[in-house]
């Protein structure tokens, strides 16, 4: 005969908010734009939105650093893509050496954009 016991595994459970959602879990990029409050609204209200900023804000170019003397290296986490989107072109990438930020971007092309920000539908 076999006396099964098992013992009571407790975890404490905080309630809050259905979707409380602060600053960190949000890309900085996003946040140099929107608030969490916005962000989270977009994802709540307007999933296409959301998607659509993010994308832009973290997807639609390509960073590389690059090793760097007598310039200020800049983060990925710190790029701000809106500030260089004059170069975007319709059909082709275009490339940007930035040599005193410490860093390389490749703009996609609007065509390769899987999200389009509104000026480009």
């Amino acid at each position: 005969m076999f006396i099964l016991g098992f013992q009571p595994c407790y975890s404490q459970i905080t309630v809050g908010p259905k979707d409380n959602l602060t600053e960190s879990k949000y890309d900085s990029r996003l946040l140099m734009h929107y608030s969490a409050e916005e962000l989270n609204d977009f994802k709540i209200n307007n999933s296409l939105k959301f998607t659509t900023i993010e994308y832009y804000y973290t997807r639609s170019y390509i960073f590389e650093a690059l090793s760097c003397t007598n310039c200020e290296p800049i983060s990925l986490k710190e790029f701000d893509i809106s500030k260089f989107e004059d170069y975007r072109l319709p059909n082709s990438r275009y490339e940007l050496t930035l040599e005193k930020l410490g860093c390389k971007i490749t703009l996609l092309s609007i065509d390769e954009m899987e999200y389009k920000p509104f000026r480009y539908k």
